[in-house]
């Protein structure tokens, strides 16, 4: 693992260059780093391989020779995953082979040294899919959303009556303390609320490309087959902009395409044509920038500000 420094640094109603941008001296060394996470100022991978997580602080980026951390907490090796809670502690998936496969059925608390501070009180039909605001941590289960304190407290929301046997394998945070969006490809995204323990449509459809939180966790975006882009605000769940800003996607195409929100534009990719398509999210106009044969992923990295400064 290697990190990098965007040299921007943001201060809330502007953006100050710090420096170029470059390749930090921490890096880290595991097997088969999966999950990513930057929070808190910690930066974490759950390592798939044997199961441990690897940590380091943001602020070690630039210092000689910084390394990850290894923790330990005596795991089987899965597809896991892990949330950080703003007490220093962490919620990790844990395996326990009660189902086959590769995903966790239970997750536990514990501390830096990877000591067990609360065992997993819920037992699931397996987990994928998981964030956190840093009271709540909420992962996407076969058996409900299962939700997490640091306290050691769990418990399960259990899905909308009609979902059958749908799942979310997608969770995304918002803004809001206590609130997180649950996406899933077979009936869509929906506003879960860990506090009263409901889980409210904003948009069902199975017409899904993709489902995004914008960067600064206000909005939702969400792309259709048909080409049209739809954007929430996750204060109401209203759309506040919709309009067709791409050509039909094919259902059966393999690479289709990815997008990234910003508070002012979102970014598509076309692999089929090679291009980048930047839509103004006030307007709607797409500018298409040239890049590789089939971009595929994209990612936001920086801030989006023009003040001067």
């Amino acid at each position: 693992m290697e990190t990098f420094d965007s040299g921007f640094e943001y201060h809330g109603d502007h953006v100050d260059t710090k420096g170029t941008p470059k390749f930090g001296s921490l890096t880290g060394s595991s097997l088969l780093p999966t999950h990513f996470k930057s929070k808190l100022g910690e930066i974490l991978t759950f390592n798939d391989g044997d199961g441990t997580l690897s940590v380091a602080k943001e602020s070690d980026v630039h210092t000689t020779n910084a390394s990850f951390t290894t923790i330990n907490a005596g795991l089987l090796a899965h597809h896991g995953a892990m949330a950080t809670f703003s007490n220093d502690t962490y919620a990790i998936t844990e395996k326990d082979n009660t189902i086959t496969g590769t995903l966790p059925e239970k997750v536990k608390v514990i501390d830096r040294t990877g000591k067990t501070l609360y065992a997993a009180k819920v037992s699931t039909a397996g987990i994928h899919g998981n964030a956190s605001d840093g009271t709540y941590a909420i992962f996407g289960s076969a058996s409900g959303v299962l939700v997490a304190e640091s306290n050691g407290n769990q418990k399960l929301i259990p899905h909308p009556t009609d979902f059958g046997t749908a799942w979310f394998g997608t969770i995304l945070e918002t803004a809001t303390t206590g609130k997180f969006v649950g996406y899933t490809a077979a009936k869509g995204a929906y506003l879960i609320d860990v506090v009263t323990n409901s889980i409210t449509p904003i948009i069902e459809s199975t017409k899904n490309v993709q489902c995004k939180s914008s960067y600064n966790l206000s909005k939702l975006g969400v792309l259709l087959y048909s080409g049209e882009f739809l954007l929430f605000d996750l204060n109401t769940l209203q759309s506040v902009k919709n309009g067709n800003v791409i050509a039909a996607v094919s259902e059966t195409a393999t690479q289709k395409p990815q997008f990234a929100l910003s508070e002012r534009f979102v970014y598509i990719t076309s692999p089929s044509t090679g291009e980048l398509v930047q839509v103004n999210l006030s307007t709607l106009k797409t500018t298409k920038i040239k890049t590789s044969t089939t971009p595929y992923s994209i990612t936001l990295f920086g801030h989006e500000n023009s003040a001067a400064h």
